[in-house]
């Protein structure tokens, strides 16, 4: 859809968890971050998890209310490990950096792009990790152009970038690089068909003995600010048949669209995609046409709870063999964007992000799959 506007990304209404969590969530332990009357909790940080660790790199927050002149963002360059237990501090970026991607890899993990104080960044980093040591970095081939706010996928050695911002323009290329054999660097794969990307959520699952990509949500905004574009929809990508597949949008149990954007997408069990979060597709076109009255209700939403959430407080799953989305659980606890999440050993892992405008929650979830019974039958609302 095509809409004519400014843009106000983000639109949070007041988001509070229901009272009484279900057995299979629990609150992991607090995550050690300076917090002031201000500024509590991470967004747009990035997880990763492997056998050799779960990983929260960077992030950011705002200084001051939305809208202020003191509204600024403070990135980080922290890298905690979660010990199961536990966060410690393992080591630094190289610079404060937030809304860059990261894959886990032999020790560690790669970080690439992102934006920092400085803008978007070209670097590609490789951080490995050994007890009692900080962190070894070797520099990678760096990206073709500055990227932030783009979606990553991984298998095998191959690591994909999807959309995003190319020097600050909304992007819909495709780009690979082979961690094996990095010299040659980051490959143009493809261009995906439509409009470009910022904020898309991306996956991959081998299928056939192929490589797919699963790719949604996004926006993008004209150069000159005039022109906004929001993609609900999805699109499939073939490695090896080099060809691009349209998917239906995620929707509820109502059939109401459900914008992926900002939100977080992992896999399970090799064909369930699990979702959660995302803007809310009406408060968000409502806000980028500069409807005053839902800028109003944005800052009440810091005093009253009765509105509804910009953020979908809903997990959803597509699953790849039936071709099918299900809405599977409603929980205020999913009602945030640049929340970071990732599947580890059956527990789905969900950091903090944003949860009001400008406002960040200092509250992270572990959640066991296995015990979600809506995961194979029906819709229960907690």
């Amino acid at each position: 859809m095509r809409i004519h506007g400014l843009v106000v990304l983000f639109i949070v209404l007041q988001s509070k968890l229901v009272a009484g969590q279900p057995e299979w969530m629990s609150l992991l332990p607090d995550f050690p971050v300076a917090t002031t009357e201000t500024v509590s909790g991470v967004a747009a940080a990035h997880m990763v998890g492997s056998d050799a660790g779960v990983y929260v790199i960077g992030g950011t927050n705002y200084t001051g209310l939305l809208g202020s002149p003191a509204n600024e963002k403070e990135f980080y360059p922290n890298v905690f490990r979660f010990t199961g237990n536990e966060w410690e501090l393992s080591g630094r970026l190289r610079q404060p950096l937030a809304h860059g991607v990261a894959v886990a890899w032999e020790d560690g993990f790669v970080y690439i792009g992102g934006e920092g104080r400085k803008g978007s960044q070209t670097d590609v980093d490789l951080y490995r990790f050994y007890p009692g040591e900080l962190p070894v970095i070797e520099s990678l081939s760096s990206l073709p152009e500055p990227m932030d706010r783009m979606a990553v996928a991984v298998a095998g050695p191959m690591v994909y970038i999807a959309g995003g911002r190319a020097n600050g323009i909304a992007s819909n290329k495709l780009y690979c690089m082979n961690l094996d054999n990095p010299d040659p660097g980051w490959q143009l794969v493809s261009v995906f068909p439509g409009e470009p990307r910022i904020q898309p959520v991306m996956v991959a699952v081998e299928r056939f003995g192929r490589t797919h990509l699963y790719l949604w949500g996004g926006y993008a905004v004209a150069a000159d600010g005039s022109t906004v574009c929001v993609m609900p929809d999805g699109l499939l990508y073939d490695t090896e048949l080099d060809s691009w597949t349209s998917l239906a949008p995620p929707k509820d149990k109502k059939g109401r669209i459900i914008s992926l954007t900002g939100g977080t997408m992992s896999v399970w069990n090799k064909t369930q995609l699990i979702v959660t979060g995302g803007v809310d597709e009406v408060l968000l076109l409502h806000s980028l046409l500069g409807d005053n009255s839902y800028g109003e209700l944005i800052f009440q939403s810091n005093e009253h709870s009765s509105h509804k959430p910009a953020f979908h407080p809903k997990m959803l799953v597509y699953d790849i063999e039936e071709k099918k989305w299900k809405e599977v659980l409603t929980n205020r606890a999913f009602a945030r964007a640049g929340a970071a999440a990732a599947v580890v050993n059956d527990e789905l892992l969900l950091f903090q992000g944003e949860e009001k405008p400008g406002t960040c929650t200092s509250q992270s979830y572990r959640m066991n799959l296995k015990e979600i019974k809506q995961l194979k039958s029906g819709v229960k609302h907690k």
